[in-house]
């Protein structure tokens, strides 16, 4: 009810939350690329971007479209869905928590999914999207997703540096 909404409207963040909101195409790449590439909120290792679903078109009439989340080797895959609803119990968006699967097996890998209602949020074939991704609390603490996660935080190794993230540049239109 505030990130998106300020965001698609091309509002300033606060200087404060600045640099933990980052302008990424979560879906053009794995999370752990994303954790090596932008820092996270200081004690929980979340990380919020601002990014964009590709809707695909029904195939049926009457069917509501659907959004496309590979990501990477692997994809996104829905585990709940719940409305957003304002002070006056109107919905106003969705929250979707998603979880990685990669090579036919889950991962420690979670995404909330934050949409709104707006009209603005819907620009084309693309949803206009605010996503927390964070490692699952019940994950191992030699799990693949807590070593990939520390990677922004380690020092800089002498390995080839993975390939960047897809930055989105265009913010979407501001508001009439």
């Amino acid at each position: 009810t505030y990130y998106l909404p300020q965001l698609l409207a091309g509002a300033p963040m606060h200087e404060a939350v600045r640099p933990f909101i980052h302008h990424a195409d979560v879906y053009a790449c794995e999370p752990g690329e994303l954790a090596r590439q932008f820092r996270p909120l200081p004690r929980t290792g979340h990380r919020f971007f601002f990014t964009h679903c590709k809707l695909q078109q029904p195939h049926r009439a009457g069917k509501a479209c659907k959004a496309t989340r590979a990501a990477g080797a692997g994809s996104w895959h829905s585990q709940s869905v719940t409305d957003v609803v304002d002070g006056k119990q109107v919905k106003v968006g969705e929250m979707r928590k998603l979880r990685y699967k990669k090579g036919g097996a889950y991962t420690d890998w979670l995404m909330d999914e934050y949409s709104c209602c707006l009209q603005d949020a819907v620009v084309g074939d693309r949803q206009y999207v605010f996503c927390n991704i964070y490692v699952s609390p019940k994950a191992a603490p030699d799990s693949a997703a807590r070593q990939e996660s520390a990677a922004f935080l380690a020092p800089p190794s002498t390995a080839p540096a993975p390939p960047a993230p897809v930055v989105i540049a265009q913010a979407p239109p501001l508001k009439r």
